[in-house]
């Protein structure tokens, strides 16, 4: 039986900070192995695993077929606000750990048009939320759970406990992770550029706030 945690979530969602977390309590813990981006392979590492830790952002975009592949595993989602992950996406701080400067955007994203990587930051954000993956979302599943950023700068104790939990390990607070308040925290669409906040009203990205529950404003 091949049991274990899938963690995933947007690009710059805190993803990576709940997996240093998690890969104290939970191993082999794989982080970004993009050798086994697809499922098949996967299954072949992992096989003869009853616990593992598998972080990979790209599962975002396909909870349903993660779910069919490894179905006694969990998912463990991490929910930020889109336009603080798209201000991180789009203009890095050289303070956010681990740094990333996103070069794809201009290798992969970027579409004949565009005036500067903005619009190609936005549709890789998009990218992460096709509407199979936002109806899981809206319905949940008894092996997926939802963890939003803000809890776990908000309530730390109670919202590590219950991810804790839901992985089957315990549910005391490990020492030496303290909430991770981010550069990008706290951004509205008013923080944007006027030309930048005409991109992101023209984008789904409204509507994917609403839908996930996030206000554009303060």
């Amino acid at each position: 039986m091949m049991m274990g945690i899938f963690l995933t979530g947007a690009i710059r969602s805190g993803t990576s900070w709940v997996f240093a977390l998690l890969a104290e309590r939970i191993s082999p813990s794989y982080l970004e192995q993009f050798d086994y981006f697809e499922l098949e392979p996967r299954r072949c590492l992992l096989d003869g695993h009853d616990d593992f830790l598998f972080k990979i952002n790209e599962d975002m975009r396909c909870l349903a077929a993660l779910h069919e592949t490894f179905p006694e595993s969990k998912t463990l989602v991490i929910l930020r606000h889109p336009l603080e992950s798209l201000r991180s996406i789009a203009q890095p701080h050289p303070e956010s750990k681990p740094f990333r400067p996103f070069r794809d955007l201009k290798e992969k994203w970027v579409r004949s048009g565009d005036d500067g990587l903005f619009p190609a930051a936005i549709r890789r954000l998009e990218s992460y939320f096709p509407e199979e993956t936002l109806a899981i979302l809206d319905e949940g599943r008894e092996w997926l759970l939802v963890v939003r950023y803000d809890d776990l700068l908000s309530d730390f104790a109670f919202t590590v406990s219950r991810l804790l939990a839901f992985c089957g390990k315990g549910s005391e607070v490990p020492k030496g992770f303290a909430p991770k308040s981010t550069p990008n925290q706290g951004v509205s669409l008013t923080d944007f550029t006027e030309e930048k906040q005409d991109l992101i009203s023209s984008s789904s990205l409204p509507a994917l706030c609403d839908r996930l529950g996030y206000s554009l404003s303060k």
